[in-house]
């Protein structure tokens, strides 16, 4: 109990949230599956082939012994992997990556809780790639290596070719994206991965909900998120009639519009835009960067 406890007191969770934790851990220990749940993970973190959202799935037993909600064991098992590899990762990475990486529990655990209404994590998958050391927070912003998926493509002056490797960010749902915080990030991005690169300028890519052009149509005028679509060249749209994205905007998956909440700008203008018959979409976006700036 104490070492979950200890651990979310070193992220950005709230003490009724350490405090809960604290408790479905104590209530699996009271069920006899501590050590269980400890091999599991160790397991896991030893056995690369092991996907995080199989060995999740086999623990749901552990979680209805306990009395406690998978998403809630989900949330724990994260947890004690990311203590399992702490040492070696710190190691290899920093002090401040890991701790970067650590935190993104915070968001996710608030989405589920507002999203589910349970106190945990749906998106296991996610942290898969995050303890498997394939994805990194590294300041405001998460980066990985991929291959680029498109046609090749030329970016004020630059070629892209398909299969090239790219540097893809990811955008917690942690706060503002300031250009301070989203330029720091990419310098940080461009540090961490240069030596896999040939050249110094790096290519990087996101695909975004935020990336859709028409959004241009309802973001607030001056707004970050105006200024975070204008590092990117948009190479890609695609319309999302679902609107699978909404719960990113409004917390919750609602299916009856007129009831999207309004209780600040940028929802009441979106609720405005989706209720006139539009959709939301993403888009996919490339930049270069040369360790200092954007090239334009």
């Amino acid at each position: 109990m104490e070492k979950i406890l200890s651990f979310c007191h070193e992220i950005p969770l709230t003490e009724e949230q350490s405090q809960f934790f604290a408790g479905a851990y104590a209530a699996i220990c009271r069920s006899g599956n501590a050590d269980a749940l400890t091999a599991a993970v160790r397991d896991y973190i030893a056995d690369t082939t092991k996907k995080l959202v199989d060995v999740t799935a086999e623990l749901v037993p552990l979680a209805d012994a306990a009395n406690i909600h998978p998403y809630t064991l989900n949330a724990i098992f994260v947890m004690l992997g990311f203590m399992e590899i702490r040492e070696g990762y710190i190691k290899k990475y920093g002090e401040e990556v890991y701790r970067d990486t650590v935190n993104d529990l915070a968001n996710k655990i608030r989405e589920c809780t507002k999203c589910e209404d349970v106190v945990g994590i749906t998106a296991v998958s996610w942290y898969h790639l995050l303890l498997r050391e394939v994805i990194f927070a590294l300041g405001r912003l998460q980066f990985h290596i991929v291959t680029f998926p498109k046609d090749d493509c030329e970016v004020n002056g630059r070629i892209i070719k398909k299969g090239d490797p790219i540097i893809k960010l990811h955008i917690p749902s942690s706060g503002k994206l300031t250009e301070e915080l989203c330029f720091d990030a990419y310098r940080r991005a461009y540090r961490f991965f240069k030596d896999q690169f040939d050249g110094d300028v790096l290519p990087f890519m996101c695909s975004s909900w935020m990336l859709y052009e028409r959004n241009l149509e309802f973001f607030p005028k001056g707004g970050n998120l105006v200024r975070f679509m204008t590092d990117y060249t948009i190479i890609d749209n695609t319309a999302n009639p679902e609107n699978a994205d909404l719960w990113r905007v409004f917390d919750k998956k609602y299916t009856d519009l007129t009831k999207l909440p309004r209780d600040n700008s940028l929802r009441a203008a979106m609720a405005d835009y989706l209720l006139a018959g539009n959709s939301m979409g993403f888009g996919l976006g490339i930049f270069f960067h040369d360790g200092e700036k954007i090239v334009r």
